[in-house]
Parts: C-alpha cells; sequence; structure tokens
C-alpha cells in the first residue's frame, strides 16, 4: 500500500511539474505577443501625411509645438486636433488586439489596399510608421492597424477627425478677432463704446 501510495504521488508530482511547464511558457508567449500597435513615442513625431479612400492626402508639419499645413502656404493647423490624433495611434500599449487574420482586415478595411484612412507616421527623415484606419466597432471607435503588424486593434478615435484635405485641418482661431470695436454691414453699423 505505501508503495502503490509514493508511485501515485510521483506520477501526482510529475503531472504538476508538466502543467507549471506548459502554462508557465504559454503565458511568456502570450506577453511577447502583446505589442504596441505604435511602438514609439509620440513626441518623435515631427511629419505626418493623411490619405483618405478617395486618394486625397495631405501633409503636416511640426514647427516648435505648433503644426503647420505645408500645402496651404504654411497656415497653422488645429494642434488639438493633431495631438488627438496621435494620442489615439501611440497610445495602444497594452490593450489586446480584436483580430489579426486577412479576412479581418479586409472585413474591417484596415488591409493596405482597402482602408478609410492612410496616416504615415515621420521623425525627422525616418518613417516611423504607416497606419489604417478603417470601419468602426461602435461610437467612438475604429478599428486601427499597423501597416507592418498583422495585428488589429479598437481605439478610441473617428475617422472624420483625420480627413483628408489640407482645408479641414486649418486652425479654427485663425480668423477669430479678439475683442471687435464695430460691425459694419449694409443696412447698419454697430460701435463698441465704453461697456
Amino acid at each position: 500500500m505505501k508503495r502503490a501510495l509514493a508511485s501515485l504521488l510521483l506520477v501526482l508530482l510529475i503531472q504538476c511539474a508538466l502543467i507549471v511547464t506548459v502554462y508557465w511558457s504559454g503565458a511568456q508567449q502570450r506577453e511577447s505577443a502583446l505589442e504596441a500597435m505604435a511602438p514609439f513615442d509620440l513626441d518623435r513625431v515631427n511629419e505626418l501625411y493623411v490619405g483618405d479612400e478617395f486618394d486625397n492626402e495631405t501633409a503636416l508639419r511640426k514647427v516648435g509645438e505648433r503644426w503647420f499645413l505645408p500645402e496651404l502656404e504654411g497656415l497653422p493647423a488645429d494642434t488639438a486636433m493633431v495631438e488627438r490624433l496621435l494620442e489615439a495611434i501611440t497610445e495602444s500599449a497594452g490593450s489586446w488586439p480584436v483580430a489579426d487574420s486577412v479576412a479581418a482586415r479586409q472585413r474591417f478595411r484596415v488591409a493596405s489596399y482597402h482602408y478609410r484612412r492612410r496616416i504615415s507616421l515621420f521623425g525627422g527623415n525616418e518613417e516611423l510608421g504607416t497606419f489604417l484606419l478603417g470601419t468602426s466597432p461602435g461610437f467612438g471607435k475604429i478599428y486601427a492597424r499597423n501597416e507592418s503588424q498583422i495585428n488589429i486593434y479598437s481605439i478610441p478615435f473617428n475617422a472624420h477627425d483625420a480627413p483628408g484635405v489640407s482645408g479641414a485641418w486649418l486652425d479654427r482661431k485663425l480668423l477669430q478677432t479678439r475683442t471687435p470695436l464695430g460691425i459694419n454691414a449694409d443696412a447698419y453699423s454697430l460701435r463698441l463704446e465704453g461697456d
């Protein structure tokens, strides 16, 4: 009886060791498979190109802390709009991919030939990555994929917030007057006097 019990206990210990070995290596493989969609720092980006599905493309360049539109005589772009786009792309670290198959790329419109937005990011003269934005899984979200990876992510962004035409990126405060002193029209004239 003691011999049978010792044999069973030895078999149990061997099985436990095998289970720990198999699950430990599987967990390490899953952790290594979880990579960020944009494996670089947001501050490195100083130039980006946004293209849409209609073959429109616009360029934005960063000078100092501001973004400018070279195609529109260097007029200032809406910096908050650019920052929202960059944050949505680069803050996918730690999130799990939703799919990784070729069929999912086509269905979610994040294939290299079938997309809603194509965003190329540059740091200096080096291309940091090209990202494809596709369809929406729900309100305020969009499927996205780094063109050099197979994983597809769901990020908090909308495709219409990254237009492919330069005019849509203009800073809305460009023509805003701080304190108007008068307004003249055909039928009336208003002037500010005192308060």
